[in-house]
Parts: structure tokens; sequence; C-alpha cells
């Protein structure tokens, strides 16, 4: 129901309200198809994309990394999103990595559990990783 009202005012706004109606509610989190995935911090460098993770509950063994929505990381690539942050909430490091760096080296994965296509990327191709 949600969707057929945002559809039917999409020709009055402009994308970026659009996307902002989509994604980011009034403290800045972030919601896809009604979960909840992290939030945006302004930094002096732009916008990232803060994800609070559990390791044990959402790292891909198979393939030593995290994966995202592909839809979902093109979005934030084109809103200009600077870096992308895995906040490990269970073992307290943070793993940074551009957009880009997610769609050029993200392996393509569909799990039969859902119907969207993520991109995994490994933990060596993260940019950083703190501790």
């Amino acid at each position: 129901m949600a969707e057929v009202r945002l559809l039917k005012n999409i020709e009055s706004k402009t994308y970026k309200d659009f996307v902002e109606d989509l994604f980011i509610s009034k403290n800045k989190q972030v919601r896809w198809r009604g979960k909840l995935l992290g939030f945006y911090i302004k930094s002096k460098h732009g916008l990232i994309f803060v994800a609070p993770r559990y390791r044990k509950k959402h790292y891909f063994r198979i393939f030593e990394g995290y994966g995202f929505n592909k839809q979902f990381l093109l979005h934030l690539a084109q809103i200009g999103v600077w870096q992308i942050w895995i906040k490990e909430q269970d073992t307290g490091r943070i793993l940074k990595a551009k957009p880009i760096t997610w769609l050029k080296k993200g392996i393509e994965f569909h799990s039969a559990k859902t119907e969207d296509e993520q991109l995994v990327l490994r933990e060596r191709d993260f940019d950083k990783i703190y501790p």
C-alpha cells in the first residue's frame, strides 16, 4: 500500500526527494523493504553508510565477507555515498569500503531464501579494516 502511494507521488518529486522518502527517515536510518540496514552519517569527505552487523549472524563464511543487495549498492553509489562501513557489533571491528569497490570486486550471489541478488565483498577486498 505504501509503495502505491509513493508511486503516485513520484512525478511530483525530484529523484533525491523520492530516494529520501524511500531510504531515509528523520533520524537518518536506512530501511530496505522494511528492514533496518543501517544509517547515514556525514563526514568531511562525504556521506557514509554505517551498517551494524553481527559477525556470527551476517558474515558469509563461504565467501569470507559481507553482502548487500546489489540494487541497494547501486543506489548508494548513485546518491554519492563516499564509504560503506560494516560495524561488527560482536567484535568491535569496522570494515570500510567505497561503493565502487563493492561493485567492482563484489561476488554475485543469489540465495534460494531471497529473490534479491547480493554482492559479497570478501574481507581481504575491503579498503580498510580497524582495528
